[in-house]
């Protein structure tokens, strides 16, 4: 190809030079070196779009004429007067082109400080002026891969990104770009765009900004989506990115005004530029792996990309609108409360003494409406993600299509119930969909009582399992707590042994069973998690099974929160103590959020069940809620959760353990997997208090957390199944800060 461009230029363009060829993208480019001055010529081969390259050409042609420089590359004619030219050669097309060489230094190569980014800013709000007052009608209908406005050509390329996690985290941006951004694009100012501001194409004289290269990505779209590129690649280069942003976009404003709804959207096109970044970057890696220039932004995008993940919305909106001197304000939280207590009940709590109002959440965080982030360490509802883009993407989908009820015909029904009863022992054959672990309790015992004839139960001591009348019977944490009303003459508690005294426990409730009337049920949580998450002795359980089912009874597991990998070891907590119920009660991770639970059981107890009194639940197993169900499955085996959460799970443990050792507030560190209790003590016992003290600096420190255990002074961990390393160790870190202040 050397020997070919020299020729090239010496026949169209009468030059002769030294030749040095430069990376590039979608041609082969030459430094060209005359004895006068230098050039850049450009060759296309087999170019799908000759007509691009002219429109290109007709931008450059028209910002060089502006009256104020703005240090551009400009077309050279040809011999013949003509700044393209078009030949085939032995069936080969080529297009070339030659263009006037811009002297400066790149901004990749210097260390930019506030002067180079304001400059950055002004700069671009310049080219942009220009740009705006120009029209082209090949750009204006371009359609490519590296327009935010065609943003599902880079979408189709995600398969091609390693890892599933990674892959959903694009989805979630893009999802947060079409409902933040796209939706109100069509209200916005529109121009030409450069749309490739990043740091090898802007060069700077003395570390400002002087000129910019490469037209080769010229689009048309919104105004703000030129800034917002701009803004996206000096973040990814900068260690205080909001500021960096801030400063250039304070610039950009000065020079070219922006509104208010353009800024609005910056966050998303930020977060939708790196989306259409990493996807072509996989795309193009997969097809040339050698080519280091095709990806030489992709490292720090992902960087970025995983960082925004931590930054609240609102607050980097405020960040940039004040930054252009618009005002903003704040949501009063105690007004909110007011107007929550005028017409909701108090029996309705609020999470700390100062209650938070969230706006919106993504994967481990959650947003307050004040611009605070939150990495979420208590809501295991939200089981793979707040807002998971796959599960959203399943109900939006189904939501589409068709929702009704069980009493038709649909395959989502079937192909979910079996894709969820592969999960369990082949004797667990048969489910129940129902809307709430709630229903679900109340359902199990209905199966159970109509199987045995006994209503005769016993629950773990300090047990929950649901709301409804039948549920609160059976949950020792709300009958024997405040407000309750003692356990009713059918139940029986059994208690919660340490671990050198449930032998004893076991030989008293067996003397106790002897001399009364048989128990027909048994209903426990695998991790009894009101109770201060405590993790039920395998031998324990066993022999509290084995004494049910010598009475005829039936056992009932209640995996509502310790279900669906979320102990890391096993897909089921039951499993880790060597037992199959009769009956598992399923619901919080199972629908992510949607309202969904489950009762699965064995033939004989279903088969009892229909004895001619129909069971109906109007949106149970619903063809949405199903759909939502099975992308949960999917994502926890695609994303390989129940490997991460055994790993982190065991990561974490092992840093609290460290920690306990250092302070002697942390009296023990149990649990599995995801799903941990920290029990605080002092030296009169529970530290009731400090457990309290310490959760409301977390929550100022920006960790949400619960408490559990009947003294109040178990920290419950339980986040979404995300949750990961670099979290652990935040999370550690102020836990430690924390006890160090107020232990």
């Amino acid at each position: 190809m050397d020997n070919q461009a020299t020729k090239l230029l010496n026949e169209h363009y009468g030059l002769s030079g030294q030749l040095k060829k430069l990376n590039a993208y979608a041609s082969e480019n030459f430094l060209v070196q005359t004895s006068k001055q230098k050039f850049v010529l450009k060759i296309y081969i087999n170019s799908d779009h000759p007509e691009l390259i002219t429109a290109e050409n007709e931008i450059l042609l028209a910002l060089n004429r502006s009256s104020k420089p703005l240090g551009l590359p400009c077309p050279v004619q040809t011999l013949k007067g003509k700044y393209q030219v078009s030949l085939n050669l032995e069936g080969i097309r080529y297009d070339v082109r030659l263009l006037t060489f811009v002297e400066g230094t790149f901004f990749a190569e210097i260390e930019p400080d506030d002067n180079s980014y304001q400059s950055l800013g002004a700069y671009i709000a310049q080219l942009d002026t220009e740009l705006l007052l120009l029209r082209n009608p090949v750009i204006e209908s371009r359609v490519y891969h590296w327009n935010i406005q065609q943003i599902r050509l880079a979408e189709d390329k995600i398969s091609y990104i390693n890892g599933a996690f990674e892959q959903n985290l694009v989805r979630y941006f893009i999802m947060q770009y079409r409902e933040n951004a796209e939706s109100i694009n069509h209200r916005l100012r529109h121009s030409i765009l450069h749309n490739d501001s990043h740091e090898w194409n802007i060069l700077t004289e003395n570390n400002l900004v002087s000129g910019a290269i490469d037209f080769g990505d010229t689009v048309y779209g919104p105004l703000v989506q030129e800034i917002a590129i701009t803004v996206c690649y000096a973040m990814m280069a900068s260690q205080d990115p909001w500021k960096v942003a801030a400063t250039i976009l304070r610039s950009y404003h000065q020079n070219l005004p922006l509104s208010r709804d353009e800024i609005a959207v910056i966050y998303y096109y930020i977060g939708a530029r790196l989306c259409v970044s990493v996807c072509n970057s996989a795309y193009a890696k997969s097809k040339d792996p050698d080519n280091e220039y095709i990806i030489i932004s992709e490292q720090p995008a992902w960087k970025l990309l995983n960082k925004l993940l931590t930054y609240n919305p609102i607050a980097a909106t405020k960040q940039l609108l004040i930054a252009c001197d618009f005002e903003t304000s704040e949501s009063n939280v105690d007004l909110d409360v007011q107007s929550r207590n005028r017409y909701i009940s108090k029996a309705l709590s609020l999470s700390y003494t100062s209650p938070i109002k969230m706006s919106a959440a993504a994967f481990q965080y959650m947003y307050e409406v004040n611009g605070k982030t939150y990495l979420d360490c208590a809501n295991n509802i939200f089981h793979v993600g707040h807002a998971h883009p796959r599960v959203i993407a399943a109900a939006q989908k189904q939501f589409a299509k068709l929702n009704t009820n069980t009493r038709y015909l649909y395959d989502e029904l079937n192909n979910y119930a079996e894709n969820l009863l592969a999960k369990f022992d082949s004797r667990l054959n048969k489910i129940f969909f129902v809307n709430s672990g709630s229903a679900a309790t109340d359902l199990a015992l209905r199966l159970a009582r109509n199987y045995t004839r006994s209503s005769r139960t016993m629950v773990m001591d300090h047990g929950y399992h649901g709301n409804t009348a039948a549920a609160i019977e059976v949950s020792a944490y709300k009958f024997n707590g405040k407000g309750g009303m003692g356990k009713s003459d059918h139940v029986v508690i059994a208690p919660l042994p340490k671990e050198d005294h449930k032998d004893n426990v076991l030989g008293a409730l067996r003397k106790e069973m002897e001399s009364d009337e048989p128990i027909g049920t048994f209903i426990a949580e695998s991790i009894v998690g009101c109770g201060g998450q405590v993790p039920l002795s395998p031998s324990y359980i066993q022999g509290l099974h084995q004494m049910i089912r010598l009475q005829g009874g039936v056992c009932i597991s209640d995996e509502v929160q310790t279900g669906f990998a979320r102990v890391g070891s096993h897909f089921w907590a039951f499993e880790t103590q060597g037992i199959t119920p009769d009956i598992v009660i399923l619901g919080k991770p199972m629908g992510n959020g949607h309202p969904m639970a489950a009762v699965v059981t064995t033939d004989e107890i279903a088969g009892a069940f229909e004895n001619g009194m129909e069971f109906f639940s109007s949106f149970g197993g619903n063809p949405v809620s199903c759909v939502i169900g099975q992308a949960v499955l999917d994502v926890i085996e695609e994303e390989g959760l129940q490997q991460h959460a055994l790993d982190t799970g065991n990561y974490l443990i092992e840093q609290l353990t460290h920690l306990k050792a250092t302070t002697h507030s942390i009296s023990e560190v149990r649990g599995s997997g995801l799903f941990l209790g920290i029990e605080l003590t002092d030296e009169n016992g529970p530290a009731s208090r400090l457990t309290t003290t310490v959760i409301d600096q977390l929550k100022e420190d920006g960790i949400l957390l619960g408490i559990d255990g009947p003294h109040h002074n178990v920290i419950k961990f339980k986040p979404p199944m995300c949750f990961n390393r670099g979290n652990a160790d935040e999370l550690v870190q102020k836990i430690h800060k924390s006890l160090k202040i107020h232990a």
